[in-house]
């Protein structure tokens, strides 16, 4: 029965594995969106410098 107990309680229920994957999906989200912006920060940066400059 402790076992039984001890065997159940190692594997993770459903609702957790999909708790994880929306938790990884999120992050990704997170990560791509934030490369975006990163990109585009780079870019307004680039064409402020050429506003200055007078290119």
């Amino acid at each position: 029965m402790i076992n039984d107990v001890n065997a159940a309680a190692d594997k993770p229920c459903a609702e957790h594995l999909k708790w994880e994957a929306d938790t990884a999906a999120w992050r990704k989200s997170e990560k791509v969106a934030a490369e975006e912006m990163a990109r585009q920060d780079e870019r307004a940066a680039k064409l402020l410098k050429g506003l200055r400059n007078g290119d």
